[in-house]
């Protein structure tokens, strides 16, 4: 598998991030679910559901340790146990 560059994805994600954010807001969540994020990327999205979700959890999912290891930099801090991250292996 081809590793991304997840600090430059992370920076150059608007239009996934974009088209992401009307999806989110279609989702009927009260606020304590327990969410798979699969496909995560570099965590852009699962802030905002993170956000949706205040007293539940994320599960982030994705192929790319990169990935993953920006998007538990870039999440942890805020979220600690909120939210865990698992490398799918293809």
């Amino acid at each position: 598998m081809r590793e991304w560059n997840a600090e430059s994805y992370h920076r150059v994600s608007d239009p996934q991030y974009e088209w992401g954010i009307p999806v989110l807001a279609r989702l009927a969540l009260h606020g304590d679910e327990r969410v798979l994020d699969v496909g995560c990327g570099s965590g852009r999205l699962t802030e905002r559901l993170l956000d949706r979700v205040p007293r539940g959890e994320v599960v982030a999912i994705d192929l790319s340790l990169n990935m993953l290891t920006t998007a538990r930099a870039y999440l942890a801090p805020r979220f600690g146990k909120r939210v865990s991250f698992i490398q799918e292996i293809g």
